[in-house]
């Protein structure tokens, strides 16, 4: 008896220790699979991390891209309107400088009128032109006539800085 009750003692003996092997062992896969689990868990959240930096990467790139898009429209807008302003002080130069062209152009073939009648009356061919009644012209005008008919060597470009002055001119007053 004592023989079995050694075999009873060495089969228990060996149960526990393969019950401790199998504890053990569950034990160690248990932990493997928590430290899977943590692993994973890591992965996700790190991927996670990883998706919400690039969104808000992506998201400052387009507020970038919208401003850059907004500066460039405000700046291309102000060229159209500098372009603008630039088209319409042009636009005023050119008819300002037609206006005193015209005006020139008109004080010269006066001028030459006068000269032409001033030679006409000198040589006695013309009597009929008669003297111009000076209560009917206004004394500015009167004035400007008689320095016209005085000078003899007026050139286009006295005329045309004396057109420069549109309330002292002749041809103003009267067209």
């Amino acid at each position: 008896m004592q023989k079995q009750a050694e075999k009873e003692i060495k089969r228990q003996e060996k149960e526990e220790a393969q019950m401790r092997k199998l504890q053990k062992k569950q034990q160690e896969e248990a932990l493997r699979e928590q430290k899977r689990r943590e692993k994973e868990e890591a992965e996700a959240k790190k991927q996670q991390k990883k998706q919400e930096e690039e969104a808000l990467k992506e998201q400052k790139r387009r507020e970038k891209e919208e401003a850059e898009m907004k500066k460039q429209q405000k700046k291309q807008q102000e060229e159209a309107e500098k372009e603008q302003k630039r088209r319409e002080k042009e636009a005023a130069q050119l008819k300002k400088q037609l206006a005193i062209q015209k005006q020139a152009s008109m004080m010269e073939r006066f001028f030459k009128s006068k000269k032409d009648s001033g030679k006409l009356q000198k040589s006695g061919d013309n009597d009929s032109a008669g003297p111009i009644n000076k209560k009917e012209v206004p004394a500015t005008t009167s004035k400007i006539d008689s320095s016209l008919s005085q000078q003899e060597n007026w050139v286009l470009e006295d005329l045309r800085r004396l057109a420069t002055f549109p309330d002292l001119c002749f041809f103003h007053l009267h067209t």
